[in-house]
């Protein structure tokens, strides 16, 4: 009976530490944090660049008015569709044929100043005309009297010229009639007395004595009427050369007054500009006569959606244009916001995803460009080319824009990374031995990325093997050597 009682004890001892080992190992998985475990895989790594934007059209047309004009009602506003021949906004009536009052007395002034200008200018043509006769006049007349000047200042000359050949003549034949009466005896009597130089006089001044022994002083001539005679050719020699420098100066001023009178009136637009301005106003009389006949209304000159109103009621019309819209017809753009980070995955000519209200995608689309915002240094426009007949203008959608990149030989969901201090790190399962046996374990190992998106992080090679598992969730917080287990599937 006692044997019994003490087995039973004993089968009771033991019961109850099992009891407490099975509590206990509850107890202890409770604690244990669950987790979920994959190996890194090879793939590509998709980026898309997401958003919302605006479609515009890529035609604008410019509606202008007439500066001044008082708006009296506006009848549309930005983004309304509008077809060709819609009234946009109205002009007062009044105001407007007061308008026309004025320019048309502008109008009537500026033909007068332009027929003055134009009654000016005849009369100065034709006093350069007039004048232009006169110098060309003088010109003839100084060619005709200084020719006439030089020509009778050579005659002068040559009649002086033939005086002295005259007396040169007259003193030769002088000469030998002396000659001739001298006796042959004493024509060559000491031949010594031609030899000797002090023997020989002037030819004019040569004593010579007859056949008694007379001398005779008909070869003694006097100089002094050659000398006038020489004296005199110099100085018609002087009054030709005078007379040709004085015709000369005379063809010069003559010539200098001809160009003077073709030289043009100093540049003057006047008249030009005047015409431009008539021409101008004339136009803008016509344009408000029409805008009167459609008694003051400013009407779209085509289909399409206003862009942009700077005509208000009640205000006066400026120089900018009063009416933008985008035209209906042609390709159409859209337009997005983009930032900076994003540029990379996006390039001219890429395939962009549209989706309009109705949530069906639009494919075929492309980009057309990227360009900084001015208002916002961080921010970029991006701007897509629209297939035809897919969306309107000012229809809101969104765009994809996708752009692959690897494969990666080690990717891993981008909820088993972590970042700390600047540096990336993933928990991997491992095994430790514990007074309850082996446990399993999380390792925190540090790794580089080489590229990431939303869902997914590329690693460098050589950071993980391919069959380590990596924690990709936890269902509380884990740290390097924390025990976990695997969530059962």
């Amino acid at each position: 009976m006692k044997k019994i009682k003490l087995i039973k004890i004993l089968a009771g001892f033991f019961a109850l530490m099992l009891l407490f080992t099975f509590l206990s190992r509850a107890a202890d998985s409770v604690n244990v944090a669950q987790v979920e475990t994959k190996t890194a895989q090879n793939q590509v790594i998709t980026h898309e660049v997401t958003g919302t934007g605006k479609v515009m059209g890529t035609r604008e047309r410019a509606v202008f008015t007439q500066e001044g004009q008082k708006v009296e009602q506006v009848y549309v506003q930005e983004g309304q569709n509008v077809k060709k021949g819609d009234a946009l906004l109205k002009f007062s009536v009044k105001y407007l044929k007061k308008t026309i009052k004025e320019k048309q007395d502008a109008i009537d002034v500026l033909q007068g100043k332009i027929n003055d200008l134009i009654s000016a200018e005849s009369v100065n043509q034709q006093k350069r005309n007039n004048e232009f006769s006169d110098a060309q006049e003088n010109y003839n007349s100084a060619v005709s009297s200084g020719n006439y000047s030089v020509q009778a200042a050579q005659n002068e000359a040559a009649i002086a010229r033939q005086k002295l050949q005259d007396y040169y003549a007259q003193r030769d034949a002088a000469q030998n009639d002396v000659q001739d009466k001298i006796p042959d005896e004493e024509k060559f009597s000491d031949s010594s007395e031609f030899d000797d130089p002090e023997n020989s006089g002037d030819s004019g001044n040569t004593d010579r004595t007859d056949g008694e022994g007379n001398k005779n002083t008909s070869g003694n001539g006097d100089n002094s009427q050659e000398q006038a005679l020489i004296d005199d050719i110099r100085a018609k020699e002087e009054a030709v050369n005078e007379a040709m420098l004085s015709r000369r100066r005379e063809l010069q001023s003559a010539e200098q007054a001809i160009r003077d009178t073709q030289i043009g009136d100093a540049s003057d637009s006047t008249l030009e500009n005047t015409q431009a301005e008539l021409e101008t106003a004339q136009k803008d009389l016509e344009t408000l006569q029409k805008v009167l006949a459609r008694k003051g209304k400013v009407k779209a000159p085509c289909d399409g959606v206003i862009k942009s109103l700077s005509a208000v009621t009640g205000s006066q019309t400026g120089a900018e244009a009063a009416v933008v819209l985008y035209e209906s017809k042609g390709t159409f753009r859209f337009q997005a916001e983009v930032s900076k980070d994003d540029l990379k995955y996006i390039k001219s000519g890429g395939e962009v995803i549209l989706k309009g209200a109705d949530e069906k995608e639009i494919t075929g689309a492309k980009v057309e460009s990227v360009k900084e915002d001015s208002s916002n240094e961080n921010q970029y426009i991006l701007s897509v080319q629209v297939p035809e007949g897919t969306l309107s203008i000012g229809d809101t959608a969104e765009f994809t824009i996708s752009q692959d990149a690897g494969p990666f030989n080690v990717c891993v969901p981008l909820s088993a990374l972590y970042e700390e201090n600047g540096r990336y790190y993933v928990y991997v399962t491992d095994t430790q031995n514990t007074v309850l046996g082996e446990a399993l374990v999380a390792r925190k190992t540090y790794v580089n990325v080489k590229d990431k998106n939303s869902s997914t992080a590329a690693l460098e090679n050589g950071d993980l093997s391919s069959d380590q598992k990596i924690v990709t969730s936890s269902d509380r917080e884990i740290s390097s050597g924390s025990r976990i287990r695997l969530l059962e599937e």
